[in-house]
């Protein structure tokens, strides 16, 4: 049975600045040729939720709920009219805001209300089977509730911070995460919840490949992209140490409360500016090695999204030993691991030197991810979860 599926998600207000800089002429985009230029750039799972499940006979949606140009576009295309213009006063009034810092606060929280509606208006027109809720989304548990009228079930998936405050009773059938410790968390506070690792996405390098062209050679040695916050302390630590040694190049961004004047000067003098979605896979498809550092809110398990991107490229892994590890990939064998700084240093100096042997790790951690950690498996194991949940009505 194919199911009717809402998928929603957002993505980082640098993003957002990053495809409005690509894309000049957005303004005059409709919503459909806005929402889609978000969603080619391939920016974490993008739309790729949805492209599976529509291959396995679903007609599945995305909604970009966190992303206020598309949304009131959205909305001034669909009769929501006062929405729109309020949305439109809004956007004068924040950047006016932004300069002076006076009403900011209360700008961005009216704005987040006016987002909660569109979705609940999208909602009920899409009336789907299945509405799957990314939990970083802006989405209050108010609007929610009211759309759980017009589905018959309500997933959540979280695989990053826990937002302090959500409230998760009453408003989802079943919280997914890839974190291990989340699921029992959930579970033992009598939620439902499941284990369901991240993956790769195959048609966001087909994506790349056509903005990029094919790549005949992996012309950098190691690389790093990705982010740091106050919530990656041991993190920053660890690039400080990579960057020092001249063996990495970084593509670094920074959000929550960090600043770019608290990174250390090493990051700040040798760091690239942020690469994204597209542009990143171009990165990883150019590398012999790509590293990776859990944050702490991962626990003692691997779990974050950096993993399947960086194998689903066909770049060599080299990333900390995860207590979980060994169930997603074969340490030394498909990927290469690490304990502390030093040892990341000595095992990449060796791969560096030895580009045959990372290539052979790199193919064997690519084939496993094609294999075993598409989007395309999660998508059927979501349905697999969905089904008796569905037959019994919530």
């Amino acid at each position: 049975m194919g199911y009717r599926i809402l998928v929603a998600t957002g993505t980082s207000p640098a993003f957002r600045r990053y495809v409005r800089e690509h894309h000049p002429d957005w303004a005059r985009y409709d919503y459909r040729r806005l929402r889609d230029a978000f969603l080619f750039e391939s920016f974490g799972w993008s739309d790729a939720y949805a492209l599976e499940f529509n291959r396995l006979g679903c007609e599945a949606e995305t909604l970009l709920v966190g992303v206020p140009e598309v949304q009131f576009r959205w909305a001034e295309e669909h009769g929501l009219k006062a929405v729109a213009r309020e949305a439109q006063l809004l956007e004068r009034a924040h950047r006016a805001a932004e300069r002076t810092g006076v009403g900011l606060s209360l700008i961005q929280q009216r704005q987040k209300q006016l987002l909660n509606e569109v979705f609940l208006a999208q909602a009920r027109q899409f009336r789907p089977d299945i509405l799957l809720v990314q939990l970083q989304t802006p989405l209050a548990a108010g609007a929610i509730r009211a759309a759980r009228e017009h589905c018959r079930l309500v997933i959540g998936q979280l695989a990053s911070r826990f937002p302090a405050y959500l409230d998760l009773f009453g408003v989802y059938d079943l919280i997914l995460s890839a974190f291990p410790h989340y699921v029992r968390f959930f579970n033992d506070c009598g939620l439902r919840s499941a284990y369901l690792p991240l993956a790769f996405e195959p048609v966001f390098l087909e994506r790349c490949r056509q903005r990029y062209g094919e790549v005949t050679e992996r012309t950098y040695g190691a690389v790093f992209i990705g982010s740091v916050s106050d919530m990656h302390v041991e993190r920053l630590r660890w690039l400080a140490a990579l960057a020092e040694s001249g063996l990495v190049e970084i593509w670094l961004s920074f959000d929550r409360g960090l600043e770019a004047n608290a990174l250390p000067s090493v990051l700040r003098e040798r760091a690239h500016p942020p690469a994204y979605g597209l542009a990143m896979y171009d990165i990883y498809r150019r590398a012999r090695i790509g590293l990776n550092a859990h944050p702490e809110i991962a626990g003692p398990y691997a779990a974050i999204l950096r993993l399947f991107e960086i194998t689903g490229s066909g770049c060599l892994l080299l990333t900390d030993d995860r207590a979980n590890l060994a169930d997603l990939f074969r340490p030394e064998h498909e990927v290469v691991t690490y304990r502390d700084v030093d040892e990341c240093l000595m095992r990449l100096e060796y791969y560096l030197a030895h580009p045959d042997e990372a290539a052979a790790v790199a193919r064997c951690g690519q084939e496993r991810t094609h294999r075993e950690h598409l989007f395309a498996h999660r998508a059927a194991r979501i349905l697999e979860l969905a089904r008796p949940l569905l037959a019994g009505d919530r």
